[in-house]
């Protein structure tokens, strides 16, 4: 699955019209669902070598009324914490935010998620992974995996105490992840509620 089939997919369930991609690199790609019919799509992408990582435009487009409903992280590592905040700030209340989780993006990602009760997320195990963050309650029944009480705690010793190991099964249970046919079939079944 690449974002843009995820995109789509998100876009057609929830009725999702405009997109912002965070990223580090300002090639000539279009964003995202820049190809839909009405859909509004526009990025924000900065040098990861500047002083300020283009932290003005960052500013500037929070401070705008804009929102959107997709935003699309593909961030630098030196950055990601940076840009998984204002990428929440930038969704519309309905909206999600699709994270590329490479391998160098894990921890910050989980970082993120597990200081904000208050939204869900679940980790679409695909080539490559993509992390999907709601503000309210979307995605917290699209995981089952096992319990895992102490998984935050373990969590917390492997990013503060050197050398201490974090399980497969508790970085899948961080991540909520989930394979990508599951996650259709869920999208498929999925009541679409407002909030």
């Amino acid at each position: 699955m690449h974002s843009n089939e995820l995109v789509d997919l998100l876009a057609d369930r929830f009725g999702y019209e405009s997109l912002l991609h965070i990223g580090c690199e300002a090639g000539s790609d279009a964003p995202a669902g820049a190809g839909r019919a009405g859909f509004r799509a526009d990025r924000l992408t900065y040098d990861p070598a500047s002083a300020d990582g283009n932290l003005p435009a960052f500013l500037e487009m929070v401070r705008s009324d804009r929102r959107f409903d997709v935003v699309s992280v593909d961030a630098h590592p030196d950055h990601a914490a940076r840009d998984l905040l204002f990428g929440l700030n930038l969704l519309t209340p309905r909206g999600t935010m699709v994270v590329l989780l490479r391998d160098d993006l894990i921890d910050a990602y989980v970082d993120f998620t597990v200081a904000r009760k208050a939204m869900s997320h679940v980790t679409v195990d695909a080539t490559p992974r993509f992390g999907l963050i709601a503000r309210n309650y979307r995605f917290n029944t699209f995981y089952a995996g096992p319990a895992r009480p102490h998984a935050e705690i373990d969590w917390y010793l492997h990013r503060q105490v050197q050398g201490h190991a974090l399980t497969d099964g508790d970085r899948a249970a961080m991540l909520r992840m989930i394979p990508v046919d599951r996650f259709t079939a869920l999208m498929d079944d999925f009541e679409v509620f407002s909030s």
